[in-house]
């Protein structure tokens, strides 16, 4: 079992002012197959092109995004979500998310079927 008390985290890893990522648990250090992080994002901060090797599922505590799905032909946009929303997006897919409102968000990286582990930034 992993135990990670308030305010205990490996490292922080900054984006953009405002916008930073504590890594909370992580597969090396840990002795797991996971990967959780805590997202704050500063209002109107924009990623593209998002993709992991592994997969992500999102569960946003305050603030709102909006989320498109990237393809080789077009972006589609896919809704704005609020807190108390999850999302998924599977191993390889790409997306993009706009922060609306400032953001906390829980986001929980794990294997896809025959996958590598997270890594551990």
């Amino acid at each position: 079992m992993v135990v990670k008390h308030f305010g205990k985290v490996h490292h922080t890893k900054q984006f953009d002012i405002g916008t930073f990522s504590h890594r909370v648990i992580l597969p090396g250090p840990d002795g797991c197959s996971v990967k959780v992080t805590t997202f704050h994002g500063a209002d109107g901060q924009r990623f593209a092109e998002i993709s992991y090797l592994v997969d992500e599922t999102v569960w946003i505590l305050k603030g709102s995004v909006m989320l498109w799905t990237v393809t080789a032909d077009k972006v589609e946009y896919q809704g704005t979500l609020s807190a108390g929303s999850t999302y998924h997006v599977p191993a390889g897919e790409k997306y993009e998310l706009c922060v609306l409102e400032e953001l906390d968000a829980v986001c929980f990286f794990s294997p896809a079927i025959g996958g590598p582990l997270p890594d551990n930034d």
